[in-house]
């Protein structure tokens, strides 16, 4: 090999993914299937470990691991007997972007390792993409039409399962292209929203219009306030128990956090392709620090907000032990 490979999730060189990395993935397993579809499963959870794994793939088309990808994708349909195996198409214009079209490659690579026949057996009608949209806005679902007529039983690919609506619309089409059996294959599903026993939430606080106010047991067993608002855009439940989770854990690095706000909006410039902006802002024992990010969609943008968030108090942490120590001033 020329060009050694880097694991996407942590950058480093070696396996991609790396061994390391593979531990902390949340696996699935069969789910409950969208409507239309008589079975579905996917391998991952779309969590910080996940979301780094396929924003890899489909935005910077780092295909070094997609062959591990696919062997864990095929592993768990291995007793479906499928005829044929296609995929969700992704919108002309960002295949024309991009080069690839992402469903496809895992589409053929799972193909591959069943021994079934790939064939693009969908047309995705024009229209906006899925990622980016309001939950009622997904929850449309895609047009798609039968490219061909198809028989039998077909395993149909997508990256990420989040209201299942494009799979539904995938079912839909292939049925009415002669389809009797289709099973969905996803990469990853989002997880579920927060349900009974989860933190407790405040909708539409004052002074945060379409936010919320979460309270974030800590590591030092303290309360820290956690909003979340949005301007432009909406916060999908997902996103939202994301930012909990996320935030949450900052306090590791600075004890003592009393409360943190979490802004998200939304570039209108169309030839911006990161055009989801995350701001967080914590406040503790008199401090007051910012990250701010961009990323394509809001969870790759939280993470870098709370990666730059978490490099500034480490530094803050650092200088406060100093002084405490009588090591030097903070200047």
């Amino acid at each position: 090999m020329l060009f050694p490979g880097r694991c996407p999730v942590c950058q480093r060189v070696g396996d991609s993914p790396c061994s390391e990395c593979l531990s902390w993935l949340s696996l699935e397993g069969r789910v409950d299937p969208p409507a239309g579809l008589d079975r579905c499963y996917c391998v991952l959870r779309y969590d910080e470990h996940g979301r780094r794994l396929i924003a890899g793939l489909k935005f910077k088309n780092q295909r070094a691991g997609l062959g591990r990808l696919a062997a864990a994708m095929a592993r768990l349909v291995s007793g479906e007997g499928s005829d044929l195996v296609t995929w969700v198409p992704t919108t002309a214009a960002r295949r024309r972007r991009r080069g690839y079209d992402q469903a496809e490659l895992l589409a053929r690579a799972v193909g591959k390792r069943l021994l079934v026949p790939v064939a693009a057996g969908l047309v995705r009608e024009p229209g906006p993409p899925q990622t980016g949209r309001r939950r009622a806005e997904r929850l449309e679902g895609p047009r798609l039409r039968p490219r061909r007529p198809v028989r039998g039983a077909v395993l149909v690919v997508d990256d990420v399962l989040t209201t299942g609506a494009t799979l539904t619309a995938a079912a839909g089409a292939l049925r009415s292209g002669g389809a009797s059996h289709v099973v969905g294959l996803t990469l990853a599903r989002t997880p579920r929203p927060v349900g009974v026993g989860g933190p407790r939430r405040r909708a539409h606080p004052v002074g945060v219009p379409g936010g919320s106010v979460v309270s974030h047991r800590g590591f030092e067993e303290e309360q820290v306030e956690i909003s979340v608002s949005a301007r432009h855009t909406e916060i999908p439940p997902a996103l939202r128990e994301a930012v909990v989770q996320k935030v949450g854990r900052l306090d590791r690095l600075l004890p003592q956090l009393d409360r943190a706000q979490v802004l998200f909006d939304e570039e209108k410039n169309p030839r911006i392709s990161d055009k989801e902006i995350c701001e967080v802002t914590v406040e503790g024992r008199g401090h007051r620090v910012r990250g701010k990010a961009r990323g394509p969609d809001g969870f790759v943008a939280v993470d870098r907000a709370v990666e730059k968030l978490a490099q500034q108090l480490h530094k803050l942490k650092t200088k406060l032990d100093r002084r405490h120590r009588g090591g030097g001033t903070i200047r």
